[in-house]
């Protein structure tokens, strides 16, 4: 048995994951399939590469694409201003401290020690935003919006179920930032990238589902990438698990948040699809072979590389060693995060376990999918363990 299937049945066989799927190239050819354990516990259901999972955030890179095929088709620039396209998007207030996601903060006398998020938001000095937002500032996570505890809990507070993009997006025009404008970094979970997929919307005067089906989804063949699944996908949809006394433990659909709003008809620019790692990596593959895939060409070369090669208005790493290009995080110095991918890999991942990643250098991309509620999106173990075993395996051939 190959080392990386022998590893990935082990995480199966101590309750790391459920299932997965893996699939691997070089310079656009196949040279790794495999899958592992089972879409369905209880019914002993197994994995298949065509088995659907909540991608979550593997949903930004699509995004991302398709704002840089509008700026490709001179549509829009990465420079523009939020409020050129959503009229009153000025959010030009930014709080005085910064505030964590977790809502801890340095205490001061002003900001005494526990205060919880509504009493900060009462009492925060706001001082005024330097510059405007722009697109690239969301495309590279430096927009200070959804980033930390205030603006995060504004919008928690005025998000309502049922919403769409439009209506979501409008309640957010009055959002603090939580620091300035190309300043710092992080992470945007949803704020950023809903922001684009509604910007995406209003250029082609389409819903955004509809121009990712028909500018991407279309001409890549990939009919296992939705919002909404059929029948026939929600037969092949993988359960959710979490794991909890070394087993794991299955989360009803209901409490899936992105399936629960895109059913909804929230079309999630940040984590709404659900697809097939199949079809996924016919979208990793364009992306690994300059833009195009089977004769469908997606993105030109120069704006695929400017993906790896561009960042924010100034170089601000995410995390040691990694920083964010356009829209996917950009490993620099992967030994300073313990990571085992080779410099300039680029990608993304997802909550529950999905990850994509491309490395330029050798051709190596990889697209991997599985579903734990619990396993830490970007930070997951075995997201960093695929990445080992598929440079390991690949990297010197």
């Amino acid at each position: 048995m190959d080392k990386i299937a022998k590893e990935l049945q082990q995480l199966v066989d101590t309750n790391e994951m459920a299932g997965g799927v893996l699939i691997v190239r070089k310079r656009g050819n196949e040279i790794y399939r495999n899958k592992w354990g089972y879409m369905d516990i209880a019914s002993q259901k197994p994995t298949e590469y065509n088995t659907m999972y909540s991608l979550c955030s593997m949903t930004k890179p699509i995004t991302s694409v398709a704002i840089l095929m509008l700026e490709e088709q001179g549509k829009l620039s990465l420079e523009d201003t939020i409020d050129t396209y959503i009229p009153g998007f000025v959010n030009d207030k930014v709080c005085e401290i910064e505030v964590e996601s977790d809502g801890s903060y340095k205490p001061s006398q002003k900001y005494p020690a526990d205060m919880t998020l509504d009493q900060l938001m009462d009492v925060m000095h706001y001082v005024p935003a330097k510059r405007k937002l722009t697109i690239r500032d969301l495309l590279t996570h430096s927009s200070g919006l959804g980033m930390g505890g205030i603006s995060q809990h504004y919008m928690e507070k005025v998000n309502k179920y049922g919403d769409t993009l439009s209506t979501r997006i409008e309640k957010w025009k009055n959002c603090p930032l939580d620091f300035q404008p190309g300043e710092a970094t992080g992470y945007s979970p949803f704020a950023n990238m809903e922001i684009l997929g509604r910007i995406v919307e209003i250029v082609s005067n389409r819903e955004f589902s509809d121009f990712l089906n028909k500018k991407i989804f279309d001409p890549l063949e990939i009919h296992d990438i939705t919002f909404r699944m059929n029948n026939a996908q929600q037969m092949r949809f993988s359960s959710l698990y979490k794991r909890e006394h070394e087993k794991l433990v299955y989360v009803p659909e209901e409490q899936n948040e992105f399936l629960r709003e895109s059913k909804a008809g929230y079309y999630s620019g940040a984590a709404g699809l659900i697809g097939s790692v199949e079809d996924y990596d016919k979208f990793t593959t364009m992306l690994s072979n300059g833009g195009s895939f089977h004769g469908a060409r997606i993105l030109k070369e120069e704006t695929v590389r400017r993906i790896y090669e561009e960042t924010g208005e100034h170089l601000l790493e995410f995390q040691p060693g990694i920083h964010w290009g356009l829209g996917m995080v950009v490993f620099s110095h992967p030994e300073l995060l313990g990571a085992h991918a080779g410099a300039g890999t680029y990608g993304w991942s997802g909550a529950y376990g999905t990850h994509m990643f491309i490395h330029p250098a050798s051709g190596i991309s990889a697209t991997f999918g599985m579903n734990r509620l619990d396993i830490g999106g970007a930070a997951s173990p075995i997201a960093r363990k695929v990445e080992e075993l598929v440079f390991d395996t690949f990297g010197e051939n």
